[in-house]
């Protein structure tokens, strides 16, 4: 039995390294890619930005890289609004700024810059990217015990009352979601939103979970997009994707919405695949989980399920 696990295994797991191989090397997801990498890089360069005294003249190879992959973005003639390309102009602006601030900017580098950033971008005091200042006045002035009422009152909900859910209501949740930290600002994850009426179409994913999947008004499924992490990250999706899904279920929450997430086998299966094409989910975003919600009933039963003491979590190295 465990050999046939282990080999089971085995074959996903050259499976799913083939996906990223072809996903990474298939010019029908080059955007995706490319776009992916930019904010990568640009991501890099506002970290270095952000330091209390960034070093004079730091990275002049990531900036050419974003001069190169901005370049090469046009060239395809892909989207030039995209908020990745927003993103890097807001970037490329700053990073001039300072570097000629403190005396180190590159003389053709800056020429570069400036011929690739539009007019506008240059003009305009918007930014979106680089960095921002922050006060500490501004963001200590949390109210620790309604943050711990809304941590100790979300519950896994496996009963909702029949009422329809606004679909603001739902993105109002992904928005909030959205300040999720994910590696290097990638944001892979993805929401789709499925109407009861649709259950049947994931009802396999839905097995075996006892029944209460029928209350649900809506289901969102959770994927996470493959594309915006090389081989050397494999599974890097996968944490990205669930700290989302945590920042989501406290979201839902906060919205007035009762939440339970179902967790299958991540692996590329059968089901998964059906679910996928029958909802036109891109091949290169994997189905992470698929997450229950409704309306809450005036009263309910959920599991007590008990927490480890922090004692228990915490280890304290010397």
């Amino acid at each position: 039995m465990y050999l046939k696990d282990f080999l089971l295994t085995l074959r996903q797991e050259y499976k799913q390294v083939q996906l990223i191989r072809e996903i990474w090397m298939n010019k029908a997801y080059k955007e995706r890619r490319m776009t992916s990498q930019i904010i990568l890089s640009c991501h890099s360069i506002e970290k270095g930005l952000s330091l209390k005294k960034p070093r004079p003249g730091f990275g002049k190879q990531k900036i050419d890289k974003i001069l190169s992959l901005i370049e090469e973005y046009q060239r395809c003639g892909y989207d030039m609004n995209h908020i990745s390309i927003k993103m890097a102009f807001s970037v490329l602006k700053e990073y001039m700024a300072y570097q000629q601030g403190v005396g180190e900017i590159d003389t053709f580098q800056k020429s570069e810059i400036k011929k690739i950033i539009p007019q506008e971008y240059l003009n305009n005091s918007v930014k979106t990217g680089g960095t921002q200042q922050i006060k500490k006045k501004d963001i200590t002035q949390i109210d620790k015990k309604e943050f711990e009422r809304l941590i100790t009152t979300r519950y896994s909900v496996r009963n909702f009352i029949d009422e329809e859910i606004s679909l603001d209501d739902i993105k109002e949740a992904v928005k909030f979601a959205l300040q999720a930290p994910s590696a290097c600002n990638r944001q892979p994850s993805r929401v789709y939103v499925i109407d009861k009426s649709q259950r049947d179409i994931i009802s396999q994913y839905l097995n075996g979970v006892g029944g209460f999947e029928d209350s649900a008004q809506k289901y969102l499924i959770i994927t996470s997009d493959i594309s915006a992490y090389p081989l050397s990250e494999k599974n890097q999706w996968i944490v990205s994707t669930g700290i989302f899904v945590g920042f989501l279920s406290l979201a839902l929450h906060a919205c007035g919405l009762g939440a339970c997430i179902l967790q299958r086998e991540l692996y590329t299966t059968k089901e998964n695949q059906s679910i996928a094409k029958y909802f036109n989910i891109p091949k290169e975003e994997q189905i992470i989980c698929v997450i229950c919600i409704g309306k809450y009933p005036e009263t309910f039963n959920v599991p007590i399920s008990i927490r480890y003491d922090v004692e228990d979590i915490v280890k304290v190295v010397k």
